[in-house]
């Protein structure tokens, strides 16, 4: 049975605005839950990006472009309302106008650090937090 590792941590608050989260250390776990909430007719996108470099590396920026100096990636995204859908990482969490709440798994085995970034913003919040798991 897992069980939590860690304590919950906020990645973003209330954020309505395209950008960028703050890094969170996963080096010492294989799987983080995740819940999304969208408010305020949310219609936007979020993306979960992945580093096998520690957040504190020089040569890791998640708000510039990737490069091979600059090592992250969109990561994947497991669905937990059905446990079946993967969420492919470039195309990430989308929200039309409704206000809900997301529950995902992230695999972060081998990764160093995570973080998420919102896209495509035109109205509403979204707030990210991360539950540290086995």
């Amino acid at each position: 049975m897992n069980q939590r590792q860690g304590a919950q941590a906020t990645i973003l608050s209330a954020k309505a605005a395209t950008g960028f989260g703050t890094p969170l250390d996963v080096s010492k776990y294989r799987f983080i839950g995740i819940a999304i909430a969208g408010a305020t007719l949310p219609n936007l996108t979020v993306k979960c990006q992945g580093s096998f470099l520690m957040k504190v590396d020089p040569n890791l920026d998640f708000t510039t472009a990737q490069s091979v100096s600059n090592l992250w990636d969109y990561i994947a995204v497991d669905d937990l309302q059905d446990g079946m859908t993967r969420i492919e990482g470039d195309t990430g969490i989308a929200f039309a106008g409704t206000a809900d709440v997301r529950m995902f798994k992230v695999n972060v085995d081998q990764l160093r650090t995570i973080n998420f970034h919102v896209t495509a913003y035109v109205a509403g919040a979204v707030t990210v937090i991360a539950f540290p798991i086995q």
